[in-house]
């Protein structure tokens, strides 16, 4: 049997289920004045976004998500020019925004500017 990788988190999602997930590193942590921010570089999902201790994307599989919350609404505006954005940290929803030729502006606002700014450095927190 192989050795267990050392580091592990625990994502909890209710009082009946546990995920746990081997990190290679810690790539980034912070306390901001809004939360704490943990960037883990993870040995199944790639780079995972944490905020206080809550998983919020992974390299592997953020576009899902992300697909999901943009595409359908800039598919049936016939056409979006201006789009606004608000908590996108991350960038993610931005880039999905982007693609479509249409928009000529889209605004991105977050609570939290150290999230925007770890997301900037440390590419590709997401792909």
């Amino acid at each position: 049997m192989e050795k267990l990788p050392l580091n592990w988190i625990d994502d909890y999602f209710s009082d009946y289920e546990l995920h746990k997930l081997a990190f290679k590193n810690i790539v980034y942590e912070a306390e901001s004045k809004h939360q704490k921010i943990i960037v883990v570089d993870t040995y199944s999902f790639g780079k995972c976004l944490i905020l206080d201790n809550e998983f919020q994307s992974a390299e592997s599989d953020e576009y899902v998500y992300h697909e999901s919350l943009v595409q359908p609404s800039l598919i049936m505006h016939p056409e979006a020019q201006s789009v606004l954005i608000i908590g996108g940290g991350e960038g993610a929803t931005l880039r999905e925004t982007l693609r479509h030729k249409s928009v000529k502006k889209a605004v991105m606002v977050d609570i939290n500017d150290e999230v925007i700014s770890c997301a900037k450095k440390r590419p590709p927190l997401i792909s």
